[in-house]
């Protein structure tokens, strides 16, 4: 089993790229875990539901196990929780989020209970560079692969622009734009 965390607010089409991606080349299957109380971005309570609702509408998996716990909502929690059933919890992140990791609460559990499939996020940095970071961290006893696959450039504070000025985005599915139409008010800030 592989884990997704992330905000998703809204699930694009990128998201579902990545997924689906890993899911495909491990052979496993990828669980979306959306943040129910993110120190980082508050708000985040009212939509918990409704950004499930949404990854659900793209036929992905859903683990609602953050809104159970204490908040906010700190992924060394998370992570301690789902350890007990898989072990050694594979996670997607992106490379910026995974070079940030030493500097989030608890990094050691992380560091102990994770292995992270880094996904490249922003062109101007090279291959090489993420990988010779990759490698630095790895010495420092983090447990990290690259997973290789083409820049996807869509962003979900984006998307929410276009859509907060009723313009229509190509970056999510024609379901969750359905459904964001009927919804809006739940998470569009």
């Amino acid at each position: 089993m592989i884990f997704y965390f992330g905000t998703f607010n809204p699930v694009h089409l990128g998201h579902i790229k990545i997924a689906d991606s890993v899911k495909k080349a491990y052979n496993d299957k990828v669980v979306f875990v959306p943040a129910y109380d993110s120190p980082w971005k508050p708000d985040l309570k009212n939509s918990f539901e409704s950004r499930c609702k949404m990854i659900e509408l793209c036929n992905q998996e859903v683990c609602r196990i953050e809104k159970d716990l204490p908040t906010p909502s700190y992924t060394y929690q998370t992570v301690e929780i789902l350890s007990e059933t898989w072990g050694t919890v594979k996670i997607i992140v992106g490379y910026d989020q995974y070079f940030s990791l030493p500097k989030w609460k608890n990094p050691d559990i992380l560091k102990k209970l994770c292995k992270f499939i880094v996904i490249p996020r922003e062109i101007g940095v090279s291959e090489e560079e993420i990988n010779d970071k990759l490698q630095s961290m790895n010495s420092e006893g983090w447990e990290s692969e690259l997973f290789k696959i083409p820049l996807i450039n869509i962003s979900s504070s984006e998307i929410r622009k276009t859509l907060v000025q009723n313009k229509a985005s190509n970056d999510i599915s024609p379901d969750v734009l359905r459904y964001i139409k009927e919804n809006s008010a739940k998470f569009l800030k």
